[in-house]
């Protein structure tokens, strides 16, 4: 949320609860009542304050005043006129900061897509677990350009780390590779997928369980769909015994995920997870793909 919109709508907030507080003065409202619009506004700005998405959650806040005023009204016998003006001044910040984001939104996405054409590179995005390990690997690949971590596949905009690990967003912790084909074929990238992750269990990546760690590809173009259904039916029960569970979808969205969960393995290979977890599986497959590796 940008500074303009953040003061926005803190001072509207303020302007219902100027407003309310009058009103009980006034006799028209209850303590109660004020008590519970204090709270709500309250609430509203310290979650604008941290993450403000013109979502949900902020949409059933302005829905609430609505109900709200509208129950008062008839309650009270308070013209609508008078309550109407705060509310009207909240529609009018929530439908801007909606507007603004998805501008941004819209020319991000066209920003990446003018970037592949100009030059020529190629994307894949897969889930095959946690991003942290799958990214450390696909970064070592020949004509791999760049891998980001982040969330796939979901229903809600921009999700933190926190709402995608709770496994109601819909999302998958995914990576997007940004690929030469003339250096590496989309085909060599779903072997490595599939052979370094386990694509056998539902929903989970050993002690990593929920949803978000489910195993999926999520093709750009049919030619993409048509590999992945072969290479998932010929090259992946060859290395596997158990059958196949990894879900093949239509690419939708993927959200770059938090700044600190981006080259995680080479920033922090000292850790305990990186070590325990990641290093053993980055070095399996540099011995299964030593002539696929960058210099």
């Amino acid at each position: 949320m940008n500074v303009r919109n953040h003061l926005a709508f803190t001072t509207i907030t303020f302007v219902v609860q100027v407003y309310t507080n009058i009103f009980v003065s006034q006799n028209y409202l209850t303590n109660f009542f004020v008590e519970e619009v204090n709270l709500v506004c309250k609430a509203s700005i310290t979650s604008n304050l941290t993450n403000f998405n013109g979502d949900l959650r902020d949409r059933q806040f302005y829905l609430a005043t609505v109900r709200w005023v509208r129950c008062y009204s008839r309650t009270k016998k308070i013209p609508m006129k008078i309550l109407i003006i705060p509310v009207i001044m909240l529609g009018i910040v929530f439908g801007s900061c909606a507007q603004t984001k998805q501008k941004q939104a819209t020319a991000k996405a066209n920003q990446t897509v003018q970037t592949m054409q100009n030059s020529n590179l190629s994307t894949a995005t897969f889930g095959g677990g946690c991003f942290w390990c799958t990214e450390a690997i696909f970064q070592q690949l020949k004509g791999v350009e760049s891998v980001a971590s982040g969330y796939a596949g979901g229903k809600v905009n921009n999700p933190s780390y926190r709402e995608v690990c709770n496994g109601t967003t819909g999302h998958a912790e995914a990576i997007q590779v940004m690929f030469d084909p003339a250096v590496i074929s989309y085909e060599q990238l779903l072997q490595v997928f599939f052979t370094t992750h386990d694509p056998t269990t539902k929903n989970r990546q050993g002690a990593d369980v929920g949803t978000q760690y489910r195993s999926i590809i999520f093709y750009h173009d049919e030619a993409q769909k048509e590999l992945a259904e072969k290479v998932k039916k010929e090259f992946a029960p060859t290395i596997w015994d158990n059958p196949i569970v990894t879900e093949i979808d239509s690419y939708s969205n993927f959200f770059k995920a938090e700044d600190y969960h981006q080259n995680y393995f080479n920033d922090n290979s000292e850790q305990g997870y990186c070590r325990i977890v990641i290093n053993p599986k980055v070095q399996k497959f540099r011995k299964q793909y030593a002539d696929w590796l960058k210099e």
